[in-house]
């Protein structure tokens, strides 16, 4: 049998851009794809049904491009991380495989894991071939003048757009070109789909493919870009590209987004350009959640970035956070929105910083109660990002609000839901109260639509969350 070249496929289920791929195709060997459904490692990393289905239903997408291609796509038997290197093995062997090609994860577990399996193919002479794909620059090229990792967003962020401007970070790989038929089968994929369900509505919501996703962001350029910082904090309007749960399994990349924004730049007006920026400052955010991965891999244990925040005195109180995750606090826009998350798998970002601020500051339930929950929602679930979002709130992370910064629910309400279109979407029972009420229903309107009142006061939760920061 001819030997062959392996493409592990992880969090890059895509054709186009993905560097571990076309340098596989360059070597001139026969490419064969893999992929490990690692679906215990997924649950132990608090992925629900919502993610694990969806990452399944897209390395179904990714199979049926590469079969175009004609690579097949073959399943790696291994339900977590250990299991692994045993695994690969035993593909590479049966196989004749010389070579295996993969882009880099960043997570600390991933990057453990990664090192086994390449120790293990060095071992029988396999070489090993690593790249990066997963943000547009690789996060340890970016570091202070005492190189260190940043701490702080902004001069991060000017960093990044400094090291953007010397190097070619925005040439996007073209998808392989078509190589001779293998007599390799792939797995069957769809097979493994129907073992892992979800609802009908979040499949709906949320279609798999390559093509899909590539069609929704040159929509969302042509569109709502242009208007995205007028818009974007507004849950009732479609002000967002909603590619986050593309992007977190590397459906699109990074780099396809930034430079997909910047050349809508260069057709916009002044007016527009300025809302693209805000996008594209956005998107950097997301580079600098990995970047503080990897300079500060306690993050990735579970651990606060803001050392001294472990003092904080967390609440244990299961009927608060029961009523958190259900929708039942009496704020009608924290309800709103765990209802959007609960049936749809996502929720708009305004609305994940006023649920995750009224959980830690509100309630003083610690955040990784949140983010787990969170995580085990999210169609769109992304450590990094949740991590990111979660310590920011709640004034436990890097570059994160000031603790003294705590949203009133009901002001966001007011401000960003003005009309109340988006608390009626959701909570029905109140879609026939009129003007402001609806922000704060008064206890008899409550009574009449089985609406509950405030779990708690927010003035006074206000003021023992200000005690407790200070006295850290």
């Amino acid at each position: 049998m001819q030997n062959t070249a392996m493409v592990w496929f992880r969090s890059d289920l895509r054709v186009a851009d993905n560097p571990a791929l076309y340098h596989a195709a360059k070597s001139g060997l026969p490419v064969i794809g893999i992929f490990a459904p690692c679906i215990k490692q997924w649950q132990k990393h608090d992925w629900g049904a919502n993610k694990i289905n969806y990452v399944l239903r897209q390395v179904a997408a990714l199979n049926e491009q590469l079969a175009k291609l004609n690579i097949p796509l073959l399943k790696l038997d291994a339900t977590d991380f250990v299991s692994i290197p045993g695994a690969m093995i035993k593909l590479v062997k049966k196989h004749h495989a010389k070579a295996v090609y993969f882009n880099d994860e960043l997570e600390v577990n991933e990057e453990q894991r990664d090192e086994k399996v390449q120790v293990q193919l060095e071992v029988l002479d396999v070489d090993v071939h690593r790249s990066h794909g997963q943000t547009v620059i690789p996060p340890h090229l970016i570091k202070t003048l005492a190189d260190v990792y940043y701490k702080v967003y902004t001069p991060y962020r000017k960093a990044w757009e400094s090291e953007l401007d010397k190097g070619d970070y925005l040439q996007v790989l073209p998808k392989p070109r078509k190589q001779k038929p293998l007599d390799i089968a792939s797995a069957n994929w769809q097979a493994l789909i129907q073992k892992h369900p979800t609802s009908q509505k979040v499949i709906d919501l949320w279609p798999a493919g390559e093509e899909v996703a590539h069609k929704q962001l040159k929509a969302y350029c042509n569109g709502g870009l242009l208007a995205y910082n007028d818009q974007r904090d507004f849950p009732s309007i479609e002000g967002t590209s909603r590619l986050s749960a593309a992007m977190a399994c590397g459906v699109v990349s990074a780099k396809q987004c930034y430079a997909k924004g910047l050349a809508a730049i260069s057709e916009a007006t002044p007016g527009q350009q300025s809302q693209i920026r805000v996008w594209l400052s956005e998107l950097i955010w997301r580079e600098f959640y990995r970047h503080v991965l990897i300079g500060f891999p306690r993050v990735c244990r579970n651990h606060p970035f803001k050392t001294v925040t472990r003092n904080i005195p967390w609440s244990d109180n299961e009927q608060h956070f029961r009523g958190w995750c259900d929708g039942r606090t009496g704020f009608p826009i924290v309800d709103a929105a765990m209802r959007q998350l609960n049936e749809t798998g996502w929720m708009h970002n305004r609305l994940r910083m006023i649920t995750a601020m009224f959980l830690t500051k509100d309630l003083l339930i610690d955040w990784r109660w949140g983010e787990r929950y969170f995580m085990n929602q999210l169609v769109d679930g992304d450590f990094a990002s949740n991590n990111g979002g979660w310590q920011w709130a709640a004034s436990t992370g890097t570059d994160a609000v000031p603790y003294f910064r705590i949203f009133n629910p009901t002001s966001q309400s007011q401000r960003f839901d003005p009309q109340g279109q988006f608390i009626r979407a959701y909570l029905p029972q109140l879609a026939d109260i009129e003007g402001k009420a609806i922000h704060d229903p008064p206890p008899l309107i409550r009574g009449s639509c089985d609406y509950p009142m405030p779990m708690i006061d927010h003035a006074k939760a206000r003021q023992r969350t200000l005690a407790i920061f200070k006295n850290l």
